[in-house]
């Protein structure tokens, strides 16, 4: 883990691209476009003849494409590529899922993605922002969880467990009563949204309304998405998406991860202060194991 940000040079330039998709303009998206479908095509060419086959203005298109993936030059960013499709280290968290793959495939695959997922979203995580949504947290009176769709299972996990801590937390996986709540806030409130994409209306309209007037906590995909940008904490997973996996199943295993991380965070922060509410709620809930 890092404190701010993560050296480009620990994740495969696949990755990259991926991550930086959001932020990209249209001349950026198009070589990223490219390059996803293509990434053995620099190898062998000069930087003019990849502009002139990805269809690019210029060769300074291609220049800023690889300066912003964190890249000194062209000949570093064919020789990156160049050992990366040699090495197979791409960064892919899974292999497609094909109608011809056997069982024991499939499940192969399944976890070998997994794996790959969370050892790359634990080289791109931020101490400096785990610790700030720590103290968020711990200052917060009520803590609004928001997640729909498959996120909606995140969000209520993770007002399960902070809830499990003491804290007074709220999560409805109605958005109507949500959006009536967050039209009510009061001070001391903070809200904790999971949105893969980022892009989730039930979920970024009602924000857009606050107007940054109260603090956000934001776990999504893509940090330049709409969530991102009104996020005041940002804590951004990598994931891939595949055919037959749309529903971005690899990002969910790193959402748990991030909740349960920062649970853990918590736990460590608040000491035994902590380990009382475990205590009570353990008790509580003894009752129906027997």
């Amino acid at each position: 883990m890092n404190d701010q940000t993560y050296k480009p040079s620990d994740i495969p330039i696949v990755t990259r691209i991926k991550s930086k998709m959001g932020e990209m303009t249209p001349q950026q998206r198009k070589i990223a476009e490219f390059l996803l479908k293509s990434p053995e095509a620099p190898i062998r060419k000069s930087i003019s003849q990849l502009a002139l086959e990805i269809g690019v203005k210029s060769e300074a298109s291609i220049v800023r494409f690889y300066r912003m993936l964190g890249l000194s030059g062209y000949h570093d960013f064919k020789v990156t590529l160049a050992q990366e499709t040699a090495g197979r280290a791409f960064y892919h968290t899974y292999e497609d899922v094909t109608v011809d793959d056997s069982v024991e495939t499939v499940i192969y695959k399944i976890f070998h993605g997994a794996a790959l997922t969370l050892q790359a979203n634990l080289k791109t995580s931020s101490t400096e922002r785990y610790t700030k949504a720590r103290d968020l947290v711990l200052s917060a009176k009520r803590i609004v969880f928001l997640g729909y769709a498959t996120s909606a299972s995140i969000a209520s996990y993770a007002f399960f467990r902070f809830t499990d801590l003491g804290f007074n937390c709220h999560f409805s996986s109605d958005s109507h009563v949500n959006a009536t709540l967050l039209a009510q806030l009061q001070p001391g409130d903070i809200i904790f949204a999971i949105s893969h994409s980022g892009e989730t209306k039930d979920i970024t309209l009602p924000l857009e309304k606050l107007h940054g007037s109260v603090p956000i906590i934001a776990i999504t995909g893509y940090e330049q998405s709409t969530l991102g940008r009104l996020a005041h904490i940002k804590l951004v997973t990598l994931s891939d998406e595949t055919n037959y996996r749309t529903d971005a199943m690899t990002s969910r295993i790193v959402q748990l991860t991030i909740v349960d991380s920062l649970f853990s965070v918590l736990i460590l922060a608040m000491g035994d202060r902590a380990l009382e509410h475990l205590k009570k709620t353990r008790q509580a809930l003894f009752q129906y194991k027997t």
